[in-house]
């Protein structure tokens, strides 16, 4: 039986205002602002679990965006993003969000007029395989590098003229600080890209800020973009694996389809 873990519910910062409609917007804030009656359960999960990702033994992620009812119901579901693309799990989440609502009884109902929350949905398989990673955001994924001092499992060439045999080693990360959705919207649309990948580049400095940034793209506007989005970035003391981050290199990958998707979607970040 196909099983789930890391379910998680995150409420992220919104801002900013612009019709009558929109004014009356507004995102939950922290998971203290509401109370669940109820959510997926594990049986959900495998139920609307992908069949083609099951065939595959493809682990995978969802994002979505809905309104909340005063009911507590979600309603006008929209998926932010989805990964890997190709195997259903947007549909999958968008078919999940219906088993979401908030118990309405303990939750503040000026909280559920017109509130938004943003749920994202993980489903794995039991090889426990990851799920990619969420790249729906600008920054997101990143990865601290460092030279490998010794042979592990996952080392990759990194070749230099005065070590040609060097390798390094990846180390996940999660920002201290990044831009939500809203606050990345301008820099996502000025790339004026709906497509295709980019990398950047960064040394962390002792303060956690990004510096010596660089990146073989050719293209100005995602380069400048880029850039500008980097300089938002602050990197944590430590990688996920307590890899210390200062002074090593951080390489942060930008895949345009998925943040220009993102960006389009959300109801924030469309507000200017």
């Amino acid at each position: 039986m196909l099983r789930t873990t890391g379910l998680a519910l995150v409420i992220l910062l919104a801002g900013g205002s612009a019709s009558a409609n929109a004014q009356a917007l507004h995102e939950l804030q922290s998971p203290q602002d509401i109370t669940w009656r109820s959510k997926p359960t594990a049986q959900d999960m495998a139920n609307f679990y992908p069949a083609k990702a099951q065939r595959a033994e493809q682990a995978g992620w969802a994002v979505l965006e809905c309104r909340t009812a005063t009911t507590g119901e979600m309603k006008n579901c929209q998926l932010l993003g989805e990964g890997p693309v190709g195997f259903d799990f947007g549909a999958a989440g968008l078919r999940l969000s219906s088993k979401f609502k908030i118990d309405a009884s303990k939750t503040d109902p000026t909280l559920l007029e017109s509130g938004v929350v943003t749920i994202p949905i993980f489903m794995v398989t039991p090889t426990g395989a990851p799920p990619p990673p969420r790249d729906y955001l600008a920054g997101q994924p990143a990865a601290l590098v460092t030279i490998a001092l010794n042979k592990a499992k996952g080392d990759f060439p990194c070749p230099s003229a005065a070590a040609p045999d060097r390798q390094c080693r990846s180390h996940a990360l999660k920002w201290r600080k990044s831009p939500s959705l809203a606050e990345g919207a301008a820099q996502v649309r000025a790339a004026n890209a709906t497509s295709g990948r980019s990398s950047l580049q960064c040394r962390i400095q002792v303060d956690y800020h990004l510096t010596s940034c660089g990146t073989a793209e050719a293209d100005p506007q995602r380069k400048a973009a880029m850039l500008a989005l980097s300089a938002t970035l602050i990197a944590p003391e430590k990688a996920d694996d307590e890899t210390p981050t200062s002074g090593n290199i951080v390489v942060i990958d930008f895949n345009w389809a998925a943040l220009r998707n993102a960006v389009e979607t959300s109801v924030f970040a469309k507000l200017p």
